[in-house]
């Protein structure tokens, strides 16, 4: 009795402390613009707001500053020894290098001026580059042997999202913006009518797409398709927003460039739905959100003017509220033992059980709205179990005794 008191009393101050902490990692203090994950192993990329690379060993947890003489803006991997960057601004010498671990040396892989981005999809082994000022977008299936698509030529890409077949590009910001849309892997494009400025954009898991209006016009907001960019609809209004990202939960964050933070966003929270994990962030500026694509863990990366934060505990002591009319996800009992049943209003497709540091435990499919989950194997401990129902998720703390 006394150990299941003791257990009881420490969860209590757990669940009671609803507290999130954010962790340093790369650059100290730098403007960071940008984070590239697993360029190459054990590697990760940062770059600052002037251009200068970052080198970041996550095995040693050692970061290096390289110049490599002409701002770099984006990085990709390209294998084990090499990775990708994009580097100038306008110059002769502007274009795609491969960058060896080893020696820091660079070769040329690739000439053209003013680049915006370069990026890998993982899904279909596909490289996109884009160049701005009467530029172009460029692909390649190995990185190495580029060619232009025809159809961007004298456009201004600036920013491209993926999933599966379908590839997002936004035009640079100005008169001559627009979102452009390809439902076959780059066979075909065609431009979206109704699009506003989208400068930062992310897909979930399940195709939603959001994308940023920036600046402080009447306009100015996050903004959603449900058919892969080729309409948008506001989903709330916000001056000054600069980024915007899923984590495995498929919460959605977003960032502020001037002093208002990063929060996350809930349609069915109380209006304006926002709830905000700026406490412990030195820099309220926020110029990136990101979350690795190859971590599974529910980890959300800020890129600030002082540095690069984490966290993975942010979903302690938070619980998404349920949508209004919709009933509520059950998971009983709780405390639990051996088994767990969860019932559902709506039809859930698949459960997930998390450490609180992220760590998948337990994975379930569905497809129906009850369940009963065989937990006895989990430790005795606070997980958090997340509960997937196509586009809504539900997050709660369960107690495993």
């Amino acid at each position: 009795m006394k150990k299941i008191t003791a257990l009881f009393f420490a969860l209590s101050l757990a669940f009671n402390a609803g507290a999130y902490t954010w962790n340093p990692v790369g650059p100290d203090s730098a403007a960071i613009t940008r984070i590239c994950f697993d360029v190459g192993t054990p590697y990760w990329a940062f770059i600052e707001a002037d251009g200068l690379l970052y080198l970041y060993d996550y095995g040693t947890q050692e970061c290096e500053a390289l110049n490599l003489g002409l701002p770099v803006t984006d990085a990709a991997p390209l294998n084990q020894d090499k990775m990708l960057v994009s580097i100038g601004y306008g110059t002769y010498s502007d274009g795609i290098y491969a960058f060896d671990f080893e020696t820091h040396s660079t070769t040329v892989v690739e000439w053209y001026p003013w680049p915006t981005f370069l990026r890998y999809d993982q899904t279909s082994g596909t490289y996109w580059a884009g160049f701005k000022n009467g530029g172009a977008l460029l692909t390649s299936t190995d990185g190495t042997t580029w060619e232009t698509v025809p159809y961007f030529q004298g456009k201004d890409p600036a920013g491209i999202a993926f999933y599966n077949e379908h590839i997002i590009v936004t035009t640079a910001p100005g008169e001559e913006f627009g979102v452009y849309c390809s439902h076959d892997g780059g066979e075909t494009w065609s431009q979206t009518v109704n699009a506003p400025l989208i400068t930062d954009m992310a897909f979930d898991y399940n195709g939603y797409l959001t994308g940023i209006f920036p600046d402080n016009s009447y306009s100015s907001g996050l903004w959603g398709s449900e058919d892969f960019g080729e309409t948008w609809d506001v989903v709330f209004w916000s001056m000054g927003l600069s980024s915007v990202a899923f984590d495995v939960f498929q919460h959605i964050f977003v960032g502020w460039e001037e002093n208002d933070g990063v929060a996350v966003y809930n349609p069915a929270a109380p209006p304006p739905g926002l709830t905000f994990f700026n406490e412990g962030l030195p820099s309220l500026n926020i110029n990136r959100i990101a979350t690795n694509p190859w971590m599974s863990a529910p980890a959300i990366f800020v890129c600030t003017d002082m540095g690069v934060w984490y966290s993975i505990d942010y979903m302690v002591g938070f619980d998404q509220p349920e949508a209004a009319g919709n009933g509520q996800i059950i998971v009983t009992p709780n405390p639990a033992t051996d088994r767990i049943r969860v019932e559902s209003p709506l039809p859930v497709q698949n459960i997930r059980i998390l450490t609180l540091a992220g760590k998948s435990v337990l994975f379930h499919k569905v497809n129906a709205n009850r369940a009963v989950l065989d937990i006895s194997t989990l430790s005795p401990g606070i997980y958090l179990i997340n509960v997937n129902s196509g586009r809504k998720n539900t997050v709660k703390k369960i107690i495993i005794l």
